[in-house]
């Protein structure tokens, strides 16, 4: 039998970050929950407006991403932020660029994306969800954001 499933911030596996949490708990432990019910976890109305994963030392070479929204909350839904990744929580490269994506709506609450071939190579251990300006489809900057997963290869924890 294999281990039962237990959220990764719970687990103390991953911490979360947000740039002006206005809603949710903490911890970011919402972020990190893959059962899409009623999370609430969304940043303040203003910039810079971002949610940070941290791996804790464990590097991931990601080959896709998923996000959900929130049940129940018709608006805010993203539609123009950029996803990086990072070593040391300092510099970011910008892994892909969404620009009026319409992925998420009141019909799809939940997304997932492919990300191109990182030509270094390198892993990371930090992602960022950082909203563009007036990014939401309310034109506002809250960021809404629950159900995290990244996708793709885990490498040895990173050498300090």
């Amino acid at each position: 039998m294999g281990v039962p499933w237990a959220n990764p911030v719970r687990a103390g596996l991953v911490t979360v970050q947000a740039s002006f949490l206005k809603r949710g708990s903490l911890d970011g432990a919402e972020v990190g929950d893959f059962a899409f019910h009623d999370q609430v976890y969304y940043t303040d109305n203003r910039q810079p407006s971002w949610v940070t994963i941290d791996f804790l030392g464990r590097l991931i070479i990601p080959s896709h991403y998923r996000m959900a929204h929130r049940a129940r909350l018709p608006n805010f839904f993203s539609r123009s932020w950029t996803f990086s990744g990072s070593r040391d929580g300092t510099t970011w490269k910008v892994l892909r660029e969404h620009f009026r994506d319409e992925t998420l709506g009141p019909r799809t609450m939940v997304g997932a994306w492919v990300l191109p071939p990182d030509p270094d190579g390198e892993g990371f251990s930090m992602f960022r969800v950082s909203l563009l300006p007036r990014g939401n489809s309310a034109g506002t900057n809250a960021l809404v954001l629950s159900c995290f997963e990244i996708y793709g290869v885990l490498m040895e924890p990173a050498a300090v």
